[in-house]
């Protein structure tokens, strides 16, 4: 118990040093960056768009349109061949003409045979220097879905330029999405550690489900803001690719959702199951759809967009509840925790329906969520871990006898049955142990000269075979040995057991004399272990009678 405590103390140690090692490293990044680096990068905020009377009007980025289609134009000025345009926008096309000629075109990516538009976040349209002084007119369709075209900045920079500005533009949002992502792995572990172990104890089963869904929701929010901020699409041109995994790391978002707030309510909400479900058949639903039907993710975004919001309302439902019942962890930690997180949750939702800055409002309510699920989850290893301390204690009485601390007849039984189910017969022995001279102690000395004697005996036991077995007090004065070692072994332990004994001396006894019978299965192959323990028993009789008959005594009155 103390190596398994160990274990978990360490895994938490060494999640806090890398979550560690990752802040400074972003912070250092942060930091080191020589402020000129992207000071080159120039902003088009100025452009005018097309109006439906054909006309332009002059507006400033961001902005966002409710059409299908917007056509937007500025004029370049100086411009450099080792720079591009960079426009961010969510779209399913986009062209960008010079003075009306096509230079660049984006379209739907193609992802195992289906086109999706999920990787349609950022465009580079290449310059060249003769671009100086005409206009880039830029046509951009919006994704198939009930959002607005928004187009969120444009600037001429580098690739390079683009992805370090937008490290640091979202480092807080990173950092947590790390922080989680880290969590996410560890809490994996304790989720398999705990599922290996197959303990069907109530606080470990909670430990184990809540920590495999604070698994999944910290991977899956890590994944999708990671994923949100298009630079691993990026670096790797992998959009597409990223956009889908960011897509489905956020449809998972629902399904860890509602098991963690089902299993701090321990199932008792209504209708939480249920939606638990839903966001299963969510995942495989718009997996089908988009395979079969060809219908893009954007469009059924909708769905889960209403399952993250049906998450935030089962919380409040279970906060009332813990409220009410919970216990003190529950009251004190898990409630104020949740309305914490719950409140700028929604902060940021209607900041983002507002067009207003969430990413620092639901940075926030990540580091909330994530100090209450490691609270969560820690407090429940510390339980377990003190249920198991006690449970190996009870263990320990119910199968340890207590004068002599070796195993008792229980647990002598139930390592019979073990190994005649797992059949772990080779090298097996049985050496069958009985104290002589014990009724004659008790009688004429007392009790107190009988314990003593019994504990000698299991003593020297343990001595001469070097503790390579197990050891067992079966009765009064009875003991077995339980040993896989080979038949020259065995007799030289037996050797050993009779030197210890003939010198051992005690404050009743002047003498130790222990008779014993061993069986080997190797000679006995086939025969269920109870016979061969009756076998042992007879040899250690027969021995026993040759001792009383050698110094004169009837066993029946000294035994």
């Amino acid at each position: 118990m103390k190596n398994k405590k160990f274990f978990y103390v360490l895994k938490v140690l060494e999640s806090i040093v890398i979550i560690s090692l990752f802040i400074a490293v972003f912070f250092s990044v942060k930091e080191g960056l020589r402020d000129d680096y992207t000071d080159t990068d120039i902003y088009l905020e100025r452009w005018e768009m097309l109006q439906d009377d054909g006309t332009y009007k002059e507006v400033t980025l961001p902005v966002s349109i409710d059409k299908k289609t917007i056509t937007l134009r500025t004029e370049l000025k100086m411009v450099n061949s080792d720079k591009c345009i960079t426009i961010d926008t969510k779209f399913s096309e986009l062209y960008a003409y010079i003075d009306g000629e096509l230079i660049y075109s984006a379209e739907a990516g193609s992802l195992f045979g289906c086109t999706t538009s999920v990787g349609n976040y950022v465009v580079f349209i290449p310059l060249k220097e003769d671009y100086t002084g005409k206009t880039l007119t830029v046509e951009i369709t919006k994704r198939q879905q009930i959002y607005k075209v928004h187009v969120n900045e444009a600037k001429v920079c580098t690739r390079a330029s683009y992805v370090v500005s937008s490290v640091i533009s979202s480092l807080n949002s990173l950092v947590a999405a790390i922080v989680m992502t880290v969590l996410g792995i560890a809490f994996f572990f304790i989720w398999f550690i705990n599922l290996i172990k197959r303990n069907t104890e109530r606080t470990n089963m909670f430990n184990r489900r809540f920590s495999g869904y604070a698994s999944i929701f910290m991977l899956s929010v890590g994944i999708w803001i990671i994923g949100d901020s298009h630079i691993v699409g990026i670096i790797n041109n992998a959009q597409t690719l990223s956009g889908v995994i960011t897509y489905y790391s956020f449809m998972f978002i629902p399904i860890a959702g509602y098991g963690i707030v089902m299993e701090l309510a321990e199932q008792k909400v209504k209708g939480i199951r249920v939606a638990l479900l839903l966001s299963v058949v969510n995942v495989l639903l718009q997996t089908f759809i988009f395979i079969v039907f060809k219908l893009d993710y954007p469009v059924m975004i909708s769905f889960t967009h209403i399952l993250c919001i049906g998450v935030i309302i089962y919380a409040g439902i279970v906060t009332r509840v813990l409220m009410k019942k919970g216990n003190a962890v529950q009251k004190h930690i898990v409630v104020p925790g949740m309305l914490v997180t719950a409140t700028l949750l929604l902060a940021s939702i209607i900041a983002f329906g507002l067009d207003l800055k969430w990413k620092p409002i639901f940075s926030i309510a990540l580091i909330a969520f994530v100090i209450l699920i490691a609270v969560i989850v820690f407090n429940g290893i510390f339980t377990a871990l003190k249920d198991n301390i006690l449970l190996d204690e009870m263990k320990k009485y119910a199968y340890t006898d207590e004068m002599t601390g070796l195993y008792n007849r229980r647990a002598f039984t139930e390592e019979i049955e073990r190994i005649e189910k797992q059949k772990e017969t080779e090298d097996l022995a049985f050496i069958a142990f009985d104290l002589n001279g014990l009724k004659k102690a008790n009688d004429n000395i007392g009790h107190h000269a009988g314990d003593e004697l019994i504990k000698a005996t299991a003593d020297c036991i343990k001595e001469a075979f070097s503790n390579k077995g197990n050891f067992y007090r079966v009765g009064g004065d009875e003991f077995y040995a339980i040993v896989f070692l080979s038949k020259k072994e065995v007799k030289k332990a037996l050797d050993a057991f009779d030197l210890i004994t003939s010198n051992r001396k005690g404050n009743y006894y002047e003498n130790l004399s222990v008779s014993y019978g061993a069986v080997f299965y190797e000679d006995h192959k086939g025969i269920p272990l109870y016979e061969l323990i009756k076998i042992s028993d007879s040899i250690m009789y027969n021995m026993k009678e040759n001792y009383y008959k050698t110094i004169g005594h009837d066993r029946r009155k000294n035994d």
